[in-house]
């Protein structure tokens, strides 16, 4: 993932809250360092925020502000950050309540489930797959319900890590596949037999006769095989 620059003006704009929420605490927490003009410390401030909050969004800001707002110290801005990330794990559900709606799902496809519950499904698939022929049903299904808390967990983190929000699972359009038919041209005068070619000769010379006097060609092959047949 590609990480978006940080804007100036949304670091001034977070430096400035910060100042106002916490005050003196601010000051130490980021001190000016001896000999350091006032602009050189605002401009490394900035320099540094934008750095350290490179590919955070405005909403990742918006859930970082709501715990700042309560927080009872200055955060750093690593600290900050780690609270703007909070905003993509937040929207996880935790690994018991994925299981149950999983579960929920297998017997009733209606369910909406998750990206994070399909991906973590689709790599324990066997494990429940094979429940319908295990010896102990129950064991089999404590180890397969299990081992899915443990995968959707490390799903969720690489998920986290993405960046990307927890988001409903739409099932892709079946593509219906059809058979490929091969059509295989033969020669089928190459495989008669001398009497069945010359019995084909004398079928074509009668329907012949029989068109020449009037009669369909369908019509005709009728009659001729009728006249074979009898």
């Amino acid at each position: 993932m590609i990480e978006q620059e940080f804007p100036r003006k949304w670091a001034m704009g977070l430096i400035e809250k910060m100042q106002g929420y916490f005050g003196a605490r601010f000051d130490n927490t980021y001190p000016k360092r001896n000999g350091m003009s006032d602009e050189q410390y605002m401009e490394n401030l900035i320099s540094t925020c934008c750095e350290i909050m490179e590919g955070m969004t405005p909403d990742h800001i918006k859930f970082g502000l709501q715990t700042m707002r309560t927080a009872k110290f200055c955060p750093v801005f690593t600290e900050f950050r780690e609270w703007c990330e909070d905003y993509v794990k937040q929207s996880y559900k935790p690994k018991t309540a994925a299981l149950a709606n999983i579960n929920a799902w297998m017997g009733d496809s209606s369910v909406l489930i998750t990206n994070a519950e399909r991906e973590a499904y689709n790599r324990v698939y066997d494990m429940f797959n094979q429940l319908q022929w295990a010896n102990n049903y129950e064991k089999a299904k404590y180890y397969a319900f299990e081992s899915f808390k443990e995968t959707y967990t490390e799903v969720v983190k690489e998920l986290i890590k993405k960046g990307e929000l927890q988001s409903i699972w739409i099932e892709p359009p079946k593509i219906e596949s059809r058979p490929v038919v091969r059509v295989i041209k033969k020669d089928y005068l190459k495989i008669l037999t001398p009497e069945d070619r010359k019995n084909l000769e004398n079928t074509e010379a009668k329907v012949k006769e029989l068109v020449a006097s009037g009669m369909s060609h369908s019509s005709a092959i009728l009659e001729v095989l009728r006249g074979n047949q009898k």
